[in-house]
This record gives C-alpha cells, structure tokens and sequence, in this order.
C-alpha cells in the first residue's frame, strides 16, 4: 500500500535555507558582510539539517506466533520485504529492516541482534522496523533481552489476532518492559475474519484487559494487513491506511525534534531578525514604487511634449541645417538667387526666433524624477543600481545630434519641384524682357508681316539698339523692365521660401516623431528597469521579514 505524505520537517526547513541563500547568493537586498554570514549560517544549517533528516524512526513490532507481523511489515512497505527465511534461522533473534543507506544506530551492539533484512523502499528509508522474537515462545532469558532492547526503540506496536489478543505471555512481557506505555500502540490484525459484532466484542474486551495492565486509553488499530497489502477496499485497509499516517506522523515528530535539537530555527530568526531591525527598509522601498508608477503615468502624458522639444534638444541648428540641404538642390537663376540673399538678409526669420526658445519641459522632468528617485534610493540599506533619466536624456541627444544620414534620406522630398521651379523661373523672367526686347526692336511699328522677317530691318534695329537705351523711351523701358524682374524675383524666391518651410516641417514632423519615439522607449526603459528592481528588492525584504518567523 502507498500513501501519499506530506513533506517532511527536513524538507520544509531545506526549502527555508534554499530561499534564504537564494537572498544571499542572487539577490540585491543584503550588503556583502550580510551576504556572507548568510551564506555561512545556510551552509551549517544543511549540514545540520542533513544529520537530523536521517534521524531514523526505530519501532519495534512484539507479537505471538502467527499474528501476522511479516504481513504488516510488506503493508507498511507496499511490498514484500519480511519472508519466512528472514526469521525461520533466527528464532531468538532481533531481526532488523531497514533501507539500504540507513544505519540503525542502536548505542550499543546487542548479541541477540540478527542479520540485517536490507530493502530499498524510499517509502519507509527512514523507518526501521525491529521485529521482535515471537513473545509466546520465549524462555525468561529471551524476555529480558526484549526489555533491555526496547531502550533503543521509539515505538512499540503490539500485534494482536483476534484468537491471541488475550494471551497470558503478553501480559507478563508487557509488565516487564520498563518502557512508558505511552509508546504503546496496538495492531488487532485479520480483521478481514472477523464479523462487525465480534470485532466490537473483542476490542471491548482488549481495552479492558489493558486498562487492567495501566494501560488507559490505548491505542488499537483493528486492521488487515492483508487486504492493504493487496489494496481491497474494505474497513481493515481503511484502518491499516489510519494506523500508516500514525507511524508516519510519530517520524516526523521525530525529525522535529532532532531539528529543533540542532538550533537550526533559533540560529536562523536570530539572524534574519537582526538583518531586518539593520535594514528599516520596507516604508522606503513602498514610497520608491509608488514614485516609480507616477513616474511612469507622467511619462505617457509627455509624448506629445518630447515631440515638440526632441529636435531642439539634439540639433538646434536643424532648421538651418535643413535649409541648406533644400537650398543647395534647387537650381537659381542669378537674379532670383539675389534677391533670395537679400531677403534673407532684411527679412526676420521665424527660425531665428524659434532657436532662442529654449527647450526646458523633458529636461526638467527627468531631473525632477532623478531627484524623487534619488532622495529614496540614498536612504535604502542595500547597494542600489545606477537610475538617472537625466543621463539617458544626455546620452540620447549626444547620440542622436547631428543625424546627417537621416536628414539627407528625408530632404530628398525636395526633389520632386526643383526641375518646375527652374522651367518657372525662366518662364517668368523671360516673358517681360521678350517684351522689353520686342519694345527696343521697335517691332510694333511694322505694318505688314513682311517687314518683321525682314532680316535687314532686323539687323538694323538690334544695331541701334544700345542708342536707344541712353534714349528717353529706351531708358524708361530698361527701368520698367529691372523693377518688374526685380518684384518678379521677389515672387519667385518668396513663394520659394515658403515653400521650403513647408517642407521643412513636414521634414522635422516625420523626425520628430520616430525620435520622440525612440525617446520615451529609452526613459521608460530606464524607469522599468529600477521598477523591477525595486518590486524584486520588496519582494526579497518581504521574504526576510516574514519568511522565517514561523516555527517549523
């Protein structure tokens, strides 16, 4: 039969040490002198800790010939361990069962003790079962090496059949022993034989017979070792299963015991209890997390903020810059490159009032946030990490400034109107100097069409042409002609300007955008990276505080 146990003293308490050096080993929270005394004392403790989990329970079974005591020995087992070989050659002897790396430990050794029955049941390792030589059949010098052995065992379990419970040799054997008989337990074994109302009967009877004996309120487990052993549903297995979590229960208390002998939870609270009055850390590490998610909130609430400043925090001069780049893919014309340069020259700029304007929001939150963060962190005990949104905001415009692959890539978008721009320019500035032309030729005064493609009147009047500019009329239209180039100029390189500032904001929006993104990834990155550690750095403080405090 197999039951499933709970985990045992030994394994709880290795679970504690196996946190608390997990504490030490991979966590944040202690500083390097606590670190070690940690590690120490968890080293000690499974050292200590490995000598109580072996602890063995040692329980010795008495009974008469023939009460079943080999079947209950297999039922505890879930197998068969106890055969007639094992105690048919030793009929004065103690025979010993007991798994394959567990030593007895008896304090001395007895003459009487036979070979060892070694199994490797992990179930029952650390249960040694001493089965005791057949009470009814032995002579007084076999009764006494009972009552000297029974100092070495932790529990003594009578095993009774319903034709032996009233046997006259028990009686005389258990007035013998010396043994509290508050380690007494009873097995009335072969209940599977019995009917309900003579089992009743005969319990009633035993538990009379042992109270005679000073025995009250004894322990009886009518059980069948049979039917357990074979996993029948019946009552005998039910209650060999109860008399099973009994042995199991009186092991544990055992180990319970040698742990407690060994100090290791006293050594364990004490240091950890001292750790914890050193640290005074748990209201500080709170308040950090709960700046830490504002922080976080105000950081979502300032996008829109870093896309307006992320470009006069990396490149101030971008504007110019973009410019230039624009600029300098655009054909001019001489005359409309001249009056470009001097409108530049008396026009106030809107660039040039927009680079005095200084870009203080994303500078002075990260700053703000380093301060509340900062004020928390130099108040902690442990070691903290480096936090410093100031730093990342340094370390992304140092690495962002002056990103000229970007803002050639983006300026290409100028391309498209460059070649309509030089068609317009000659279409606009040609137009009035053929009319100039036509006016000096004196074209208008021919009458026919033949006197136009005349080559001769032509020539004539191209030769007289630098006359006529030192003419009155001649000087008129020349002047008439500069003033109107000149507003046409004026046209072109304003309608240009405009136009390139156009471009130059939907240029700066498109890297506005991908920047302010890559931004704020950056400075929540660095704000999730101090939030982990700060939850880990509670979570840990939290284990210390209250992981320890209560006694296996």
């Amino acid at each position: 039969m197999r039951l499933a146990h709970s985990p045992s003293p030994a394994v709880d308490m290795k679970n504690r040490i196996d946190q608390l050096d997990e504490l030490a080993t991979a966590g944040n929270l202690l500083s390097h002198f606590d670190r070690n005394r940690v590690t120490d004392l968890c080293r000690k403790a499974r050292e200590q800790l490995k000598k109580a989990g072996q602890t063995p329970l040692k329980i010795g079974l008495l009974g008469g010939t023939g009460v079943g005591k080999s079947s209950i020995i297999n039922a505890l087992a879930g197998k068969t361990i106890s055969v007639a070989s094992h105690k048919r050659p030793y009929t004065d002897k103690v025979v010993v069962y007991r798994h394959k790396e567990v030593e007895p430990g008896f304090s001395k050794d007895y003459s009487f003790l036979g070979p060892p029955a070694v199994h490797e049941v992990e179930e029952i390792q650390h249960i040694i079962i001493c089965d005791l030589p057949d009470h009814d059949s032995l002579i007084s010098t076999h009764q006494q090496m009972v009552v000297d052995f029974a100092i070495e065992l932790d529990l003594l379990v009578w095993v009774v059949s319903p034709e032996k419970y009233a046997d006259r040799s028990m009686s005389e054997v258990m007035k013998l022993l010396k043994k509290s008989n508050k380690n007494f337990s009873f097995a009335l074994n072969k209940r599977d034989e019995l009917k309900e109302e003579d089992l009743a009967q005969i319990i009633g009877s035993f538990t009379l017979m042992l109270q005679k004996l000073s025995i009250d309120n004894p322990r009886i487990f009518a059980v069948s070792a049979r039917d357990a052993f074979e996993g029948e549903d019946s009552s005998g297995a039910h209650e060999f299963r109860r008399f099973t979590e009994f042995i199991f229960k009186k092991r544990k208390e055992k180990e319970l015991l040698a742990i407690k002998a060994a100090n290791l939870e006293e050594e364990m609270e004490d240091l950890t209890r001292e750790i914890v009055e050193n640290l005074h850390m748990g209201r500080d590490i709170e308040r950090l997390i709960q700046i830490i998610d504002e922080a976080n909130g105000d950081l979502l609430s300032l996008k829109e903020v870093a896309r307006n400043e992320v470009l006069e925090l990396v490149d101030p001069d971008l504007d110019k810059r973009l410019f230039s780049v624009l600029e300098d893919q655009n054909m001019y014309l001489w005359p409309v490159r001249l009056v470009n340069s001097i409108l530049k020259r008396i026009t106030p700029s809107v660039r040039s009032n927009s680079e005095t304007k200084k870009s203080t929001a994303l500078p002075e939150y990260a700053g703000a946030i380093d301060n509340r963060i900062g004020s928390v962190l130099t108040d902690l005990s442990c070691d903290p990490p480096e936090f410093s949104l100031g730093k990342r905001l340094e370390g992304f415009i140092r690495k962002n400034r002056q990103s000229v692959d970007v803002l050639a890539e983006l300026s290409q978008l100028g391309q498209r109107g460059r070649w309509l721009f030089i068609v317009r320019q000659w279409l606009y500035l040609g137009i009035p100097f053929v009319f100039f032309l036509f006016y000096m030729l004196g074209i208008h005064q021919f009458s026919e069409l033949s006197e136009f493609l005349d080559p001769i009147k032509i020539m004539n009047s191209l030769y007289n042409l630098p006359l006529k500019l030192f003419q009155r009329d001649g000087t008129t239209a020349f002047i008439s002609l500069v003033l109107i180039e000149g507003l046409v100029c004026t046209h072109l390189s304003s309608r240009k300007m405009k136009h390139l500032t156009n471009l130059v904001s939907k240029i700066k929006g498109r890297i506005a955008e991908g920047m302010a993104d890559s931004l704020m990834n950056q400075l929540s990155l660095e704000l999730s990276r101090i939030s982990e550690w700060s939850r880990k750095i509670h979570e840990e403080f939290t284990v210390l505080k209250d992981g320890y405090r209560t006694a296996v």
